[in-house]
């Protein structure tokens, strides 16, 4: 039997068609080796593995760095003349050095802000003429994502992404400032979006982490169903994290790998916290470029954040703005220095806690029935401040619709109202005891919770059951910590099913042998490696015959030829593909 080790990594190891492939194989190993650990076989999910090796990266730097970087008292209030945008001395690499000097580990770019400016060589159509984008600047043939993402692999830093869904140029969100609208997005909306995340996605290697913003709080995520986001990004970016910067405290949500804090609404990670999160605040006071004359001390981002926020399981995104010219100030990077001499990441700590269950795969109900305000319990609306809220009663049901019938539903989860959670402890509404039954007509129910209880908490509860189809699901209110049953939202999961196979043969499915890469289908737990493949170092993914990656480790492929794939759950059907990584 192969011993191999499974490589923990956020960076990705899939092979990427880029349209300009600046980074070579050598940077790619080395970035691959550098965020990875071993184990024993495989005895955690994939998205476990993700989020262990997140909050392993303990120190990472944001970028506000967009058109209000020339407006910093400005916020989404709408365009400007793009030749306006003139960084003319732009440095990704010094903001790199600056990071890598604080013992940083990655970034994280705000590629575009609620304003609708596109810092990257996007070719997406635009909805509203002419375009907002780096193409129609001063500078028109930069390309800051590239620069970015260039600069910090080759510091040996992870590029993380960030994504404002409301964009104000384009009327996606209604107009600028803080009037937030309440009408859907239309399809063409939608397909905007998602050709600028797919340009993301495939035009700049690897990407471990993607942050949005302007979603869940301004017209929520149901208007445009979080499924439909996490499954395009996880088809490009198999090993990306995905967060919504929501100002939900307390836990991950609605197909969210983790939860962000924002710290300037004066909110923290709280004690004993044991979700992966990352909380962010700012450098300097601002998010975009006001100067650096007050800056935050040495004592403040070491004593106060890192070495608080660490023990929690929370990564400290400091957000250090670039000014005008696409530089840090030398205050901000002399700063940066100061810290990396003082703290680095404490070894020690215990490896991420197993994570409670959570909605890995979202179903975004369509329609839901049932108590006071059933469309709050699946709008997807939350921030700080401004949560819609259902109440229900004691005995009462609520019941969301699918849609359509959809197979392997097993996971079912309850928000209990995030209003005032950030200055109270109040658990008043807390649904305790519940029963959760399916249906595929709404007529004849099947009882997959009988007498839940859930804990009289502000966090996240997810009950899992054994996969059923279902286009209905009913929640039944058992009883209630005191007063009404409030909840913030309910959501709906699908989990992986048993697979079979009629018969127990290998078949090749795909081979190109030429190119170093092949794929076959395999059957029950024993991998066997092609022998055109013994001898060499091999990259190995795993998946579910749906196309869900399993699992993705790197071994060396000589000895008795296969691998005892310890993290299959059951014997089934799997695609594993090779590929020779030297």
């Amino acid at each position: 039997m192969i011993r191999s080790s499974h490589f923990r990594r956020i960076g990705g190891a899939f092979s990427f068609q880029r349209k300009r492939p600046k980074w070579s194989t050598q940077l790619f190993l080395a970035l691959f080796a550098f965020f990875s650990w071993q184990t024993n076989g495989f005895s955690e999910t994939h998205i476990d593995t993700l989020l262990r090796n997140y909050v392993d990266l303990r120190f990472g730097m944001m970028m506000h760095f967009n058109m209000d970087t020339y407006y910093p008292s400005e916020w989404a209030l709408g365009r400007h003349s793009p030749l306006v945008w003139n960084p003319d001395s732009l440095d990704c690499g010094q903001w790199a050095r600056a990071a890598k000097a604080a013992n940083m580990k990655f970034g994280l770019l705000t590629c575009k802000h609620h304003d609708g400016f596109v810092i990257w060589q996007s070719n997406v159509t635009p909805l509203v003429s002419p375009a907002y984008t780096i193409k129609q600047s001063s500078k028109p043939t930069m390309d800051v994502v590239q620069a970015y993402c260039d600069s910090f692999r080759a510091y040996g830093l992870l590029p993380g992404l960030y994504f404002s869904m409301y964009d104000v140029a384009q009327g996606i969100g209604g107009p600028g400032g803080t009037n937030y609208p309440t009408t859907t997005w239309t399809a063409a909306q939608k397909a905007y979006l998602l050709g600028q995340i797919t340009e993301l996605c495939t035009n700049y290697g690897p990407i471990p982490l993607f942050c949005f913003d302007g979603w869940a709080w301004c017209m929520g995520q149901k208007n445009f169903p979080m499924d439909v986001v996490r499954d395009t990004i996880r088809k490009m970016q198999p090993n990306c994290v995905i967060t919504d910067h929501n100002g939900l405290m307390r836990g991950p949500w609605g197909g969210e790998d983790f939860f962000m804090v924002e710290e300037p609404k004066k909110i923290f990670c709280p004690s004993g916290n044991t979700y992966a999160s990352s909380q962010d605040q700012t450098i300097t006071g601002s998010w975009f470029y006001n100067g650096s004359s007050n800056l935050n001390t040495l004592s403040d981002i070491v004593t106060t954040h890192l070495n608080v926020l660490e023990p929690r399981y929370c990564n400290y995104l400091l957000n250090c703005p670039p000014n005008t010219h696409g530089k840090l100030d030398a205050a901000i990077v002399s700063r940066l220095t100061e810290v990396g001499a003082t703290w680095i990441p404490n070894a020690q700590r215990a490896r991420l806690p197993t994570q409670p269950p959570r909605i890995e795969n979202p179903v975004v109900p369509v329609s839901a029935i049932g108590g006071t305000n059933p469309g709050n319990a699946i709008d997807g609306k939350m921030d700080y401040g401004s949560e819609t809220d259902w109440t229900g009663t004691v005995g009462g049901t609520i019941t969301l619709d699918l849609g359509s019938a959809v197979s392997n539903i097993g996971a079912f989860g309850y928000l209990p109202s995030q209003a005032g959670a950030y200055t109270t402890t109040s658990t008043a509404g807390e649904i305790t005891t519940h029963t959760i039954a399916v249906s595929t007509d709404n007529s004849t129910w099947t009882t997959v919770v009988n007498n839940g209880a859930w804990a009289a908490t502000n966090n996240p509860k997810v009950d899992t059951f054994p996969p059923s189809t279902a286009r209905y699901v009913r929640l039944t209110i058992g009883a209630v910590n005191s007063g009404t049953p409030t909840a913030s939202e309910f959501g709906v999961g699908t989990r992986p099913g048993p697979t079979t196979i009629s018969d127990n043969t290998s078949m090749q499915v795909k081979q190109s042998l030429s190119s170093g890469q092949l794929a076959r289908k395999f059957i029950g737990k024993r991998i066997d490696i092609p022998n055109e493949f013994i001898g060499k170092t091999v990259s190995v993914q795993i998946y579910t015959t749906s196309g869900k990656l399993i699992s993705h480790d790197r071994i060396n492929a000589s000895g008795t030829g296969h691998i005892e794939e310890k993290g299959l759950r059951s014997e089934g059907s799997y695609i594993v593909r090779f590929n020779i990584v030297r």
